[in-house]
């Protein structure tokens, strides 16, 4: 990716239990000289960006159900890697932590 050109980032989350997650919670910290374009999410939920957190929420997710976030992100101008962690939470919490996030990494020429 060069920098100043946008790149759009799909972020998916799945529910594996057996039961409802309600009130799921999609954070991220958004790496310094990454600018945020667009927040998508597929429920018309929000999605919210504070100082460099980006928020999103996801009503609930049926057993087997995936839900999805969209971030547009425009790569900073200086050449180097970019690293952004994102982790998923819901109300009902999870015996399986292992799977909760997600780390990305690009290369800006």
């Amino acid at each position: 990716m060069t920098g100043v050109q946008t790149c759009a980032l799909p972020i998916y989350v799945k529910n594996s239990g057996k039961v409802q997650a309600n009130n799921i919670v999609f954070t991220a910290t958004v790496p310094a000289g990454v600018t945020v374009v667009y927040m998508l999410d597929g429920q018309s939920n929000t999605c919210t960006l504070v100082d460099r957190l980006v928020t999103c929420g996801i009503t609930y997710l049926v057993p087997g159900q995936t839900g999805g976030i969209t971030l547009g992100v425009q790569a900073p101008t200086t050449p180097g890697i970019v690293t952004m962690t994102g982790a998923f939470t819901a109300a009902e919490g999870d015996s399986n932590l292992t799977n909760n996030a997600a780390t990305v990494s690009v290369t800006v020429k």
